[in-house]
């Protein structure tokens, strides 16, 4: 009993309040598969990497969004700066898709627990300092 009790109170300790302070402080893009990037004026620009280096830096920033215990904003800047332009990013955004984003238990990549975003919500709930919300802006300005 001491045991399951423990647990609980765990579970509520360790939970992250990411989500509420989220909801409380501002606005997230539209979730429909990512289309804030669609509407953007990126369409006529053509991507500078591959097909392959997109999926790979999509499945870096998953990576160190959802797999690793805690993220590093200095890990995915980095990787936003090898996306480099916004058609690229709209690139690595398709092949990012949508996912389950949990905050219990470290960003949870099982579906039950989650709720499915796109890549843009996914930075936008990782990155939510004003000085990193600058940083994306400054990136990418016609999609954050």
């Amino acid at each position: 009993m001491n045991y399951l009790l423990l647990f609980i109170v765990g579970f509520f300790l360790f939970k992250s309040d990411k989500k509420a302070k989220h909801d409380a402080n501002f606005d997230i893009p539209n979730p429909n598969n990512d289309t804030n990037v669609s509407n953007t004026n990126v369409a006529n620009t053509k991507p500078t990497i591959s097909v392959e280096k997109a999926k790979a830096l999509s499945q870096r920033l998953f990576q160190i969004m959802g797999l690793d215990w805690f993220t590093s904003v200095s890990d995915i800047k980095s990787v936003l700066r090898d996306i480099e332009t916004e058609a690229n990013y709209k690139l690595v955004s398709q092949q990012f898709g949508v996912r389950a984003y949990s905050n219990t238990f470290s960003n949870s990549t099982w579906d039950i627990l989650g709720e499915q975003l796109d890549l843009t919500e996914w930075l936008l709930r990782e990155m939510d300092k004003e000085a990193d919300r600058q940083y994306l802006k400054k990136m990418f300005p016609n999609i954050f």
